[in-house]
């Protein structure tokens, strides 16, 4: 007996379904290209090695660093608030998971461009010590003087460092960070304090953070009084305080 013209055809349509299921090959979906991670599973330990004055850099130790260069341009400009993924994305022409991927949160990234400015800046007084003659005095003039040449050719890292101490005077993350870097600061110093005859009742600690804290005050005033305290002035000025403390440790 013959089924009813509308059975029958919905038998052949399914027949004819089930054989495009079976010709059909199954596309396993792509891999991301960017393996997004969460910030538990980020380390950042092989950023805080990079070296920006190195002569090679791996690829991702290069889009690291244009990053965290566009996040200091950004930061330095726009703020804190209108720093965003997307606009690093553009700033940088690098993807936004990609960045994402590198630096979890906007925090973490502050953070590195901190860590980053700080080794920049030690690098150049550092520079201008190995210039220096072999006299302490002479090292030590280079080393702050070195702190000013880097404030007038890095405007935007300047500019990032006042945002940097506003942020540390709120607390958190980023100011218990401050103490590390400013102890790169302090065994710098240390190591040039090294050259002078210190006497026994001198504290090195005590005469490091005198000249640290005078350096950082002058650095400081030529950013924020420069209308009124040329850097030229700031720098003699400063230079000029530091003389005086080696003087009442009767080192100069």
């Amino acid at each position: 007996m013959l089924q009813p013209r509308r059975n029958r055809q919905t038998r052949h349509e399914t027949m004819r379904s089930a054989s495009a299921v079976k010709s059909t090959k199954i596309v396993k979906p792509a891999k991301p290209t960017v393996n997004v991670k969460t910030s538990k599973d980020v380390k950042f330990s092989s950023l805080s090695l990079i070296d920006p004055f190195a002569k090679k850099h791996s690829r991702s130790q290069l889009q690291q660093i244009r990053i965290i260069e566009a996040a200091i341009e950004s930061f330095a400009n726009r703020g804190i608030e209108a720093t965003t993924y997307a606009r690093l994305a553009r700033d940088c022409n690098i993807s936004r998971p990609l960045i994402h991927h590198y630096f979890p949160t906007l925090a973490s990234l502050f953070l590195m461009a901190a860590k980053h400015i700080r080794r920049s800046h030690l690098e150049a007084a550092m520079f201008n010590v190995k210039k220096a003659g072999p006299e302490a005095w002479d090292q030590l003039k280079a080393f702050v003087e070195g702190s000013f040449d880097w404030i007038e050719q890095h405007p935007n890292y300047a500019k990032f460092w006042l945002l940097y101490y506003y942020q540390c005077g709120l607390g958190g993350a980023i100011a218990s960070e401050h103490t590390a870097l400013v102890k790169a600061g302090e065994e710098s110093l240390q190591s040039i304090l090294s050259g002078f005859n210190l006497r026994k009742s001198d504290d090195p600690y005590v005469l490091t953070k005198s000249i640290q804290m005078t350096a950082i005050g002058g650095t400081l005033s030529a950013l924020t009084e420069s209308r009124h305290l040329p850097g030229k002035k700031a720098r003699e000025i400063t230079l000029s305080a530091i003389a005086s403390i080696l003087r009442g440790h009767r080192l100069l």
